[in-house]
């Protein structure tokens, strides 16, 4: 299972090795932690939504609750 937050931030469950492979072959980093600026704000642009959508139309995806065990 993947998480990928309003902060930009992948977080991974399961066989963290694949993820790692698929994830540095598309240029994207490791990191050990990760620091958002405190306090911070999250801006929306309605001149995104279309994009927003067909982004995220672009594969089929599954959405679920976390559960109690996905919690640091």
């Amino acid at each position: 299972m993947l998480v990928y937050d309003r902060h930009n931030v992948i977080y991974a469950y399961g066989d963290l090795e694949r993820f790692k492979q698929v994830l540095l072959s598309h240029s994207l980093e490791e990191r050990e932690s990760v620091n958002l600026p405190d306090p911070h704000i999250h801006r929306y642009h309605a001149a995104y939504d279309e994009l927003a959508k067909e982004m995220l139309c672009y594969r089929d995806w599954i959405f679920s609750e976390l559960r109690d065990s996905d919690e640091r």
